[in-house]
């Protein structure tokens, strides 16, 4: 049996792995999912009975992540195998603009809810015990974007904690992914209000086109399985060459 906790499953890429995982391997593959609010499309999970444990909490609340580990013994008799931080917050405007509020909460979701899981496979005595993390990042993190100063610093500083915690822990694996523009929950609001900007992606990505969820989740599926067992402390960039047209 094979557990993948999701960390911000409530939808896009993270609502999108919940059914990838299961299907990939109905026999064997079972989810924890930790969401904050809402999960999209929830009647479709209803199939999937008892092979999904979801739970309602903050990714980078303690009690919240230890509650998700307690309540997989319960329901799985074992802690999660493969974890996927996709808990995610996008702040988008200039630099002097963005106030104290909105910056704590941009860490606390995209740095800090990837530290306090790492803290617990520690207190846990599980973090070198043979499992395998991925962490969403995003291109951001490599190149400048406009009014996306502090979401790329989160997520580079984010990548900077994987690849430490791979250095440390040779029996597992640490890894993050870093999707281009992916049609996700956000991506109808960009089309129908950003027109403009949308097509300049479109011209500027050298595929000409915005990637699909499933393709980042196949990535991540990848990178959580014994396929990619000689890789860790790595960024996979799926971004249809937006870096390479850099």
């Amino acid at each position: 049996m094979s557990i993948l906790f999701i960390t911000g499953c409530g939808k896009g890429i993270g609502r999108e792995m919940i059914s990838n995982w299961l299907e990939s391997n109905p026999l064997e593959n079972k989810v924890v999912g930790l969401y904050r609010s809402t999960i999209n499309n929830m009647k479709d999970l209803e199939k999937y009975n008892d092979r999904v444990l979801l739970i309602q909490g903050d990714a980078s609340n303690k009690n919240d992540l230890e509650k998700c580990f307690s309540e997989s013994i319960n329901f799985f008799k074992k802690y999660p195998n493969k974890y996927l931080v996709n808990a995610g917050l996008r702040c988008r405007n200039d630099l002097e603009k963005v106030n104290n509020n909105d910056l704590e909460n941009l860490w606390k979701v995209n740095y800090f809810s990837l530290r306090e899981l790492i803290l617990c496979l520690i207190n846990l005595k599980i973090i070198n015990k043979n499992i395998s993390l991925v962490y969403v990042s995003s291109i951001v993190s490599s190149v400048g974007f406009i009014n996306l100063d502090d979401y790329g610093a989160t997520k580079a500083a984010s990548e900077s904690l994987i690849r430490s915690t791979a250095m440390k822990n040779n029996k597992s694996r640490f890894n993050s992914i870093a999707p281009g523009f992916t049609k996700t929950s956000y991506s109808e609001n960009f089309i129908n209000n950003l027109p403009l900007l949308y097509e300049w992606t479109i011209k500027r990505i050298p595929m000409s086109r915005w990637g699909e969820s499933e393709e980042i989740c196949n990535c991540i599926n990848f990178l959580l399985s014994s396929q990619s067992s000689y890789i860790t402390g790595q960024k996979l960039t799926v971004d249809g060459g937006w870096l390479a047209n850099s």
